[in-house]
């Protein structure tokens, strides 16, 4: 009884587009804010105790070059609130090139995108850096990084038989790396869209329509993900000898 995906017939037409935006994202949760009660997320990364400086590595393969400019998101949140405005001064490079300044008040999440200039970024490693100045009249300021993510041009190249991103231009999209028989989907929308009348050629590049400002999907067949089905664990939650007064589940 679920609903059909729609098929979109996107044979190739067009000039010829090679490079689409690779969207890539960083996140690891190592510390918990239980008393954080207003942040749009508890789990953070690290935390920056001005004045202090860290660096975080950013990862670029495959990048193509391009006149426009590439972004850099970044998601901080603030931890220490005192009465001075603002407590916070955050500086932020990328290849020891300052490319945002930003200051705000107390407990209050952070979310910067900045464009990155081309030529900014460079193929293979990248470095993030952020620091907490610590020139504010606060008594301290302490700054914790939740996530970042770049976007940046990259060449149509599939990585492990998966190649996922947003194309700036309509025409002939040629992908490189995927076996025959690979599935494409437009993926812009809530809704998944299947491709058909994509074409495989001979050279072994697989071409397809792309629309501007539409994210595709495209993935050989043996790199499809498949679901595991196991049988669960028998729980002893019951068992009498436990002697619990109550169980906790929590984050």
């Amino acid at each position: 009884a679920g609903a059909s995906m729609p098929e979109v017939s996107a044979a190739p037409s067009g000039e010829a587009t090679s490079f689409y935006w690779h969207r890539a994202e960083w996140e690891e949760n190592h510390y918990y804010q239980a008393a954080l009660l207003e942040a749009p997320d508890r789990w953070l990364w690290d935390v920056l105790f001005a004045p202090e400086v860290k660096s975080y590595r950013i990862d670029v393969r495959a990048l193509a070059p391009s006149p426009e400019s590439s972004k850099l998101g970044v998601w901080l949140q603030g931890v220490s609130d005192f009465r001075a405005n603002p407590d916070h001064h955050v500086r932020v490079s990328v290849n020891g090139t300052v490319v945002e300044e930003l200051s705000w008040d107390g407990k209050q999440a952070k979310h910067l995108e900045v464009e990155l200039a081309p030529g900014l970024l460079r193929e293979g490693d990248n470095v993030l850096e952020l620091e907490n100045v610590g020139d504010t009249e606060a008594s301290y300021s302490m700054v914790m990084l939740d996530r970042y993510a770049v976007e940046y041009p990259r060449v149509a190249l599939a990585a492990d038989g998966r190649l996922e991103g947003r194309w700036s231009a309509s025409g002939a999209a040629e992908l490189s790396g995927l076996a025959a028989g690979a599935h494409v989907l437009d993926v812009s929308g809530a809704e998944p869209r299947w491709l058909v009348d994509t074409e495989l050629g001979a050279d072994g590049v697989l071409r397809f329509r792309s629309e501007s400002g539409r994210s595709y999907l495209a993935v050989s067949p043996d790199a499809v993900y498949h679901p595991t089905v196991t049988k669960p664990r028998a729980s002893r939650l019951k068992n009498t000898r436990h002697r619990a007064d109550y169980v906790l589940i929590a984050p």
